[in-house]
Protein backbone atom coordinates (compact mmCIF):
# COMPACT_ATOMS: atom_id res chain seq x y z
CA UNK A 1 0.00 0.00 0.00
CA UNK A 2 2.83 2.39 0.78
CA UNK A 3 4.23 2.07 -2.74
CA UNK A 4 0.84 2.67 -4.39
CA UNK A 5 0.29 5.76 -2.23
CA UNK A 6 3.59 7.22 -3.35
CA UNK A 7 2.68 6.95 -7.02
CA UNK A 8 -0.69 8.55 -6.42
CA UNK A 9 1.15 11.49 -4.85
CA UNK A 10 3.43 12.09 -7.81
CA UNK A 11 0.84 11.35 -10.50
CA UNK A 12 0.21 15.07 -10.80
CA UNK A 13 3.83 15.64 -11.87
CA UNK A 14 3.61 13.98 -15.27
CA UNK A 15 5.88 15.48 -17.86
CA UNK A 16 3.74 16.98 -20.57
CA UNK A 17 6.32 17.89 -23.20
CA UNK A 18 8.78 20.68 -23.78
CA UNK A 19 9.66 22.68 -20.72
CA UNK A 20 8.95 19.73 -18.42
CA UNK A 21 5.49 21.19 -17.94
CA UNK A 22 2.05 19.87 -17.18
CA UNK A 23 -1.29 21.34 -16.48
CA UNK A 24 -1.26 20.89 -12.70
CA UNK A 25 -4.67 21.62 -11.26
CA UNK A 26 -6.70 20.00 -8.57
CA UNK A 27 -6.49 20.46 -4.84
CA UNK A 28 -4.95 18.25 -2.19
CA UNK A 29 -3.60 15.11 -3.86
CA UNK A 30 -2.31 12.99 -1.00
CA UNK A 31 -2.35 12.34 2.69
CA UNK A 32 -0.25 10.40 5.15
CA UNK A 33 0.29 6.78 4.21
CA UNK A 34 -1.14 5.77 7.58
CA UNK A 35 -4.29 7.84 7.09
CA UNK A 36 -4.50 8.05 3.33
CA UNK A 37 -7.39 7.39 0.99
CA UNK A 38 -6.87 3.65 0.77
CA UNK A 39 -5.28 1.31 -1.71
CA UNK A 40 -4.63 2.77 -5.13
CA UNK A 41 -4.08 0.91 -8.33
CA UNK A 42 -0.59 -0.57 -8.64
CA UNK A 43 1.82 0.78 -11.20
CA UNK A 44 4.63 -1.12 -12.87
CA UNK A 45 7.70 -1.37 -10.66
CA UNK A 46 10.47 0.88 -11.83
CA UNK A 47 8.10 2.88 -13.99
CA UNK A 48 7.05 6.37 -13.15
CA UNK A 49 4.66 9.20 -13.68
CA UNK A 50 6.52 10.68 -16.60
CA UNK A 51 6.25 7.54 -18.65
CA UNK A 52 10.03 7.16 -18.72
CA UNK A 53 11.85 3.90 -19.16
CA UNK A 54 14.97 2.43 -20.71
CA UNK A 55 14.39 4.39 -23.92
CA UNK A 56 13.49 7.70 -22.28
CA UNK A 57 15.93 10.41 -23.28
CA UNK A 58 17.33 12.49 -20.46
CA UNK A 59 17.49 16.17 -21.47
CA UNK A 60 20.72 18.04 -21.00
CA UNK A 61 20.11 19.95 -17.77
CA UNK A 62 22.46 22.68 -18.90
CA UNK A 63 20.79 23.26 -22.28
CA UNK A 64 18.31 26.15 -22.12
CA UNK A 65 16.81 24.94 -25.38
CA UNK A 66 16.03 21.54 -23.88
CA UNK A 67 13.40 22.82 -21.49
CA UNK A 68 15.47 22.18 -18.36
CA UNK A 69 17.86 25.11 -18.31
CA UNK A 70 17.73 28.53 -16.76
CA UNK A 71 15.54 31.12 -18.42
CA UNK A 72 17.69 34.21 -17.90
CA UNK A 73 21.32 35.26 -18.11
CA UNK A 74 23.97 35.32 -15.42
CA UNK A 75 23.40 39.01 -14.76
CA UNK A 76 20.20 38.12 -12.88
CA UNK A 77 21.72 35.29 -10.83
CA UNK A 78 20.49 35.02 -7.25
CA UNK A 79 18.35 38.13 -7.67
CA UNK A 80 14.79 37.92 -6.32
CA UNK A 81 12.49 38.58 -9.28
CA UNK A 82 9.95 41.41 -9.03
CA UNK A 83 7.13 38.90 -9.39
CA UNK A 84 7.93 37.52 -5.96
CA UNK A 85 6.58 40.66 -4.30
CA UNK A 86 3.69 41.22 -6.70
CA UNK A 87 0.15 41.09 -5.26
CA UNK A 88 -1.58 37.72 -5.34
CA UNK A 89 -4.45 37.52 -7.78
CA UNK A 90 -7.91 37.13 -6.30
CA UNK A 91 -9.17 37.49 -2.77
CA UNK A 92 -7.31 36.45 0.35
CA UNK A 93 -9.99 35.05 2.65
CA UNK A 94 -9.95 36.10 6.31
CA UNK A 95 -8.59 33.82 9.00
CA UNK A 96 -10.89 31.11 10.27
CA UNK A 97 -11.73 31.90 13.89
CA UNK A 98 -11.08 28.26 14.77
CA UNK A 99 -7.41 28.71 13.76
CA UNK A 100 -6.47 31.26 16.43
CA UNK A 101 -3.55 29.26 17.85
CA UNK A 102 -1.86 28.14 14.61
CA UNK A 103 -0.58 29.54 11.32
CA UNK A 104 -3.13 30.59 8.71
CA UNK A 105 -1.98 30.52 5.10
CA UNK A 106 -3.90 31.02 1.86
CA UNK A 107 -0.98 31.31 -0.58
CA UNK A 108 2.69 30.40 -0.78
CA UNK A 109 4.98 32.13 -3.26
CA UNK A 110 8.62 31.46 -4.04
CA UNK A 111 11.08 31.09 -6.89
CA UNK A 112 13.16 28.23 -8.25
CA UNK A 113 16.70 28.61 -9.59
CA UNK A 114 19.51 26.42 -10.91
CA UNK A 115 22.81 26.00 -9.07
CA UNK A 116 24.07 29.19 -10.70
CA UNK A 117 21.17 31.17 -9.25
CA UNK A 118 19.28 31.66 -12.51
CA UNK A 119 15.46 31.27 -12.49
CA UNK A 120 14.06 28.12 -14.12
CA UNK A 121 10.88 28.20 -16.14
CA UNK A 122 8.59 25.17 -16.13
CA UNK A 123 9.76 23.75 -12.78
CA UNK A 124 7.25 22.63 -10.16
CA UNK A 125 6.64 23.37 -6.50
CA UNK A 126 4.48 21.28 -4.18
CA UNK A 127 3.52 22.24 -0.62
CA UNK A 128 3.27 19.49 1.99
CA UNK A 129 1.24 20.77 4.93
CA UNK A 130 0.97 19.43 8.46
CA UNK A 131 -2.45 20.80 9.22
CA UNK A 132 -3.70 21.80 12.65
CA UNK A 133 -4.71 20.46 15.04
CA UNK A 134 -4.30 16.79 14.02
CA UNK A 135 -0.96 17.28 12.14
CA UNK A 136 -2.15 15.13 9.25
CA UNK A 137 0.07 15.48 6.19
CA UNK A 138 -1.57 16.82 3.04
CA UNK A 139 0.56 17.34 -0.07
CA UNK A 140 -1.12 19.78 -2.43
CA UNK A 141 -1.21 19.82 -6.22
CA UNK A 142 1.95 21.36 -7.70
CA UNK A 143 2.26 24.82 -9.19
CA UNK A 144 4.44 25.66 -12.20
CA UNK A 145 7.03 28.40 -12.41
CA UNK A 146 6.84 31.18 -14.98
CA UNK A 147 9.66 32.67 -17.03
CA UNK A 148 10.95 34.44 -13.92
CA UNK A 149 11.06 31.21 -11.91
CA UNK A 150 8.22 32.35 -9.64
CA UNK A 151 5.44 30.03 -8.51
CA UNK A 152 2.31 30.66 -6.47
CA UNK A 153 0.56 27.87 -4.60
CA UNK A 154 -3.04 28.55 -3.61
CA UNK A 155 -3.81 26.58 -0.46
CA UNK A 156 -7.31 25.11 -0.87
CA UNK A 157 -9.87 25.68 1.83
CA UNK A 158 -11.12 22.10 1.51
CA UNK A 159 -9.67 19.71 4.05
CA UNK A 160 -8.67 22.37 6.55
CA UNK A 161 -5.26 22.84 4.94
CA UNK A 162 -4.99 26.58 5.55
CA UNK A 163 -4.62 26.10 9.29
CA UNK A 164 -1.23 24.49 9.71
CA UNK A 165 1.56 23.55 12.10
CA UNK A 166 4.43 22.85 9.69
CA UNK A 167 5.19 23.25 6.01
CA UNK A 168 7.67 21.68 3.60
CA UNK A 169 8.10 22.55 -0.06
CA UNK A 170 9.08 20.01 -2.71
CA UNK A 171 10.61 21.46 -5.88
CA UNK A 172 11.63 19.63 -9.05
CA UNK A 173 11.91 19.72 -12.82
CA UNK A 174 10.49 16.33 -13.87
CA UNK A 175 12.62 14.39 -16.31
CA UNK A 176 15.39 16.99 -16.39
CA UNK A 177 18.07 15.21 -14.37
CA UNK A 178 18.09 17.62 -11.44
CA UNK A 179 17.73 16.36 -7.89
CA UNK A 180 14.35 16.86 -6.24
CA UNK A 181 14.67 19.30 -3.34
CA UNK A 182 12.78 19.41 -0.03
CA UNK A 183 12.87 22.54 2.11
CA UNK A 184 11.27 23.29 5.45
CA UNK A 185 9.62 26.70 5.44
CA UNK A 186 8.79 28.55 8.64
CA UNK A 187 5.05 29.17 8.85
CA UNK A 188 3.71 32.59 9.92
CA UNK A 189 3.09 33.36 13.57
CA UNK A 190 -0.50 32.77 14.75
CA UNK A 191 -1.04 36.53 14.97
CA UNK A 192 0.30 37.29 11.49
CA UNK A 193 -1.98 39.55 9.47
CA UNK A 194 -0.78 38.59 5.98
CA UNK A 195 -2.02 35.17 4.84
CA UNK A 196 0.39 35.16 1.87
CA UNK A 197 3.81 33.68 2.67
CA UNK A 198 6.73 34.59 0.43
CA UNK A 199 9.73 32.29 0.81
CA UNK A 200 12.79 34.24 2.02
CA UNK A 201 15.22 32.59 -0.39
CA UNK A 202 15.24 30.63 -3.64
CA UNK A 203 14.69 26.89 -4.01
CA UNK A 204 17.81 25.63 -5.79
CA UNK A 205 17.75 22.64 -8.13
CA UNK A 206 21.10 20.94 -8.69
CA UNK A 207 21.95 19.07 -11.89
CA UNK A 208 23.17 15.50 -11.54
CA UNK A 209 25.36 13.50 -13.90
CA UNK A 210 24.43 10.02 -15.15
CA UNK A 211 26.30 7.06 -13.69
CA UNK A 212 29.61 6.37 -15.41
CA UNK A 213 29.26 2.62 -14.87
CA UNK A 214 25.71 1.27 -14.99
CA UNK A 215 25.46 -2.50 -15.44
CA UNK A 216 22.50 -3.72 -17.53
CA UNK A 217 19.38 -4.12 -15.45
CA UNK A 218 19.13 -7.85 -16.17
CA UNK A 219 17.82 -9.72 -13.15
CA UNK A 220 16.15 -6.99 -11.06
CA UNK A 221 16.74 -8.98 -7.87
CA UNK A 222 20.50 -9.20 -8.42
CA UNK A 223 22.68 -6.60 -6.71
CA UNK A 224 25.23 -4.73 -8.81
CA UNK A 225 27.61 -1.82 -8.26
CA UNK A 226 26.79 1.50 -9.91
CA UNK A 227 29.68 3.99 -10.15
CA UNK A 228 29.39 7.76 -10.47
CA UNK A 229 31.82 10.37 -11.79
CA UNK A 230 33.66 11.25 -8.58
CA UNK A 231 34.07 7.64 -7.43
CA UNK A 232 30.83 7.27 -5.48
CA UNK A 233 29.79 3.60 -5.57
CA UNK A 234 26.27 2.36 -4.78
CA UNK A 235 25.29 -1.32 -4.58
CA UNK A 236 21.84 -1.30 -6.18
CA UNK A 237 19.17 -3.97 -6.39
CA UNK A 238 16.80 -2.60 -9.06
CA UNK A 239 13.87 -4.68 -7.84
CA UNK A 240 14.01 -2.86 -4.49
CA UNK A 241 14.23 0.63 -5.96
CA UNK A 242 10.93 2.43 -6.44
CA UNK A 243 11.85 5.58 -8.29
CA UNK A 244 10.29 8.09 -10.62
CA UNK A 245 10.74 8.32 -14.34
CA UNK A 246 13.56 6.25 -15.77
CA UNK A 247 14.20 4.48 -12.47
CA UNK A 248 17.38 2.41 -12.40
CA UNK A 249 18.50 3.23 -15.95
CA UNK A 250 18.35 6.96 -15.23
CA UNK A 251 20.44 6.96 -12.05
CA UNK A 252 22.49 10.08 -11.52
CA UNK A 253 24.29 11.84 -8.67
CA UNK A 254 26.17 15.02 -7.91
CA UNK A 255 28.66 15.93 -5.20
CA UNK A 256 27.60 19.29 -3.76
CA UNK A 257 29.70 21.50 -1.51
CA UNK A 258 27.94 21.73 1.87
CA UNK A 259 28.54 25.49 1.79
CA UNK A 260 27.24 25.90 -1.76
CA UNK A 261 25.22 29.05 -2.32
CA UNK A 262 21.45 28.72 -2.31
CA UNK A 263 20.95 25.57 -0.23
CA UNK A 264 17.78 25.97 1.81
CA UNK A 265 19.14 23.55 4.42
CA UNK A 266 22.59 25.16 4.68
CA UNK A 267 22.48 25.29 8.48
CA UNK A 268 21.69 21.56 8.67
CA UNK A 269 24.64 20.49 6.53
CA UNK A 270 27.26 23.00 7.70
CA UNK A 271 29.24 20.29 9.53
CA UNK A 272 28.98 17.67 6.76
CA UNK A 273 32.21 16.31 5.29
CA UNK A 274 30.43 15.51 2.01
CA UNK A 275 27.00 16.05 0.48
CA UNK A 276 25.38 14.27 -2.47
CA UNK A 277 22.20 14.76 -4.48
CA UNK A 278 20.57 11.81 -6.26
CA UNK A 279 18.34 11.45 -9.30
CA UNK A 280 15.65 10.25 -9.76
CA UNK A 281 13.91 10.54 -6.41
CA UNK A 282 13.01 7.13 -5.02
CA UNK A 283 12.65 4.84 -2.05
CA UNK A 284 14.61 1.69 -1.25
CA UNK A 285 12.48 -1.18 -0.02
CA UNK A 286 14.07 -3.17 2.78
CA UNK A 287 17.71 -2.70 3.77
CA UNK A 288 19.49 0.43 2.53
CA UNK A 289 21.82 0.18 -0.45
CA UNK A 290 25.46 -0.18 0.67
CA UNK A 291 27.57 2.79 -0.37
CA UNK A 292 31.22 3.74 -0.71
CA UNK A 293 32.13 7.40 -0.97
CA UNK A 294 35.46 9.06 -1.75
CA UNK A 295 37.14 10.35 1.39
CA UNK A 296 37.45 13.88 0.10
CA UNK A 297 37.64 15.28 3.62
CA UNK A 298 40.85 13.36 4.33
CA UNK A 299 39.52 11.63 7.44
CA UNK A 300 41.99 9.16 8.98
CA UNK A 301 41.77 5.43 8.30
CA UNK A 302 39.35 3.74 10.66
CA UNK A 303 37.49 6.97 11.49
CA UNK A 304 33.76 6.55 12.12
CA UNK A 305 31.13 8.69 10.44
CA UNK A 306 27.38 8.95 10.58
CA UNK A 307 25.20 9.11 7.49
CA UNK A 308 22.31 11.54 7.17
CA UNK A 309 19.45 11.54 4.67
CA UNK A 310 16.97 14.23 3.65
CA UNK A 311 13.37 13.10 4.02
CA UNK A 312 10.98 13.01 1.07
CA UNK A 313 7.45 11.89 0.24
CA UNK A 314 8.24 8.23 0.73
CA UNK A 315 11.66 8.07 2.35
CA UNK A 316 11.74 5.23 4.88
CA UNK A 317 14.41 4.15 7.33
CA UNK A 318 12.65 0.83 7.94
CA UNK A 319 9.16 -0.62 7.83
CA UNK A 320 8.01 1.52 10.75
CA UNK A 321 9.92 4.79 10.40
CA UNK A 322 9.94 7.38 7.64
CA UNK A 323 11.89 10.62 7.42
CA UNK A 324 9.58 13.60 7.26
CA UNK A 325 9.72 15.87 4.25
CA UNK A 326 12.55 18.40 4.52
CA UNK A 327 14.02 16.89 7.69
CA UNK A 328 17.55 15.53 7.94
CA UNK A 329 17.80 12.30 9.93
CA UNK A 330 20.67 10.03 10.93
CA UNK A 331 20.35 6.99 8.68
CA UNK A 332 23.36 4.85 9.50
CA UNK A 333 27.12 4.77 10.02
CA UNK A 334 30.28 4.20 8.03
CA UNK A 335 34.03 3.75 8.47
CA UNK A 336 37.00 5.10 6.56
CA UNK A 337 38.79 2.28 4.74
CA UNK A 338 42.22 1.02 5.79
CA UNK A 339 43.90 2.82 2.90
CA UNK A 340 42.00 6.03 3.70
CA UNK A 341 40.54 6.35 0.19
CA UNK A 342 36.87 5.66 0.90
CA UNK A 343 34.12 5.97 3.47
CA UNK A 344 32.43 2.55 3.53
CA UNK A 345 28.96 1.92 4.92
CA UNK A 346 28.83 -0.39 7.91
CA UNK A 347 26.71 -3.55 7.80
CA UNK A 348 23.02 -2.65 7.64
CA UNK A 349 23.78 0.99 6.79
CA UNK A 350 23.78 2.83 3.49
CA UNK A 351 21.41 4.88 1.36
CA UNK A 352 17.76 4.37 2.45
CA UNK A 353 16.24 6.52 -0.29
CA UNK A 354 17.36 8.59 -3.25
CA UNK A 355 17.03 12.20 -2.17
CA UNK A 356 20.02 14.01 -0.63
CA UNK A 357 22.65 12.21 1.42
CA UNK A 358 25.74 13.16 3.41
CA UNK A 359 28.10 12.19 6.18
CA UNK A 360 30.00 13.79 9.05
CA UNK A 361 32.56 12.51 11.58
CA UNK A 362 31.33 10.90 14.76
Amino acid sequence: MRRAWRWMVVAGLVVGGAGCDDGGGGEAVAQDAESGPGDAADVPDGGGPDGGGPDAARPDAGDPGGGCGASVGAEAAWTAPPGLAAPVDGETPPRDAACAADAWLTHLRGWIVDQDGRPIEGAKAQACVRRAPDEQLNCLSPADTGADGVFTIAVPEAGGNRCMRRLAVRTLAPGCGSATLYCRVDVPAPDAVDSVLRAPGPFTLVDTAPATELPPEGDPEATRTVVFADGLELDVTPGRLYAEGEGYVGLGAAAVAPDAQGLCFAADVADFSALYAFYPEGDVEGAPFPVRLPNTAGLPAGAAVEFLTLGGLDCTLDAEHRIEEGEWAVSGTGTVSADGSQVVSDAGSGVPCLTWFGYRPL
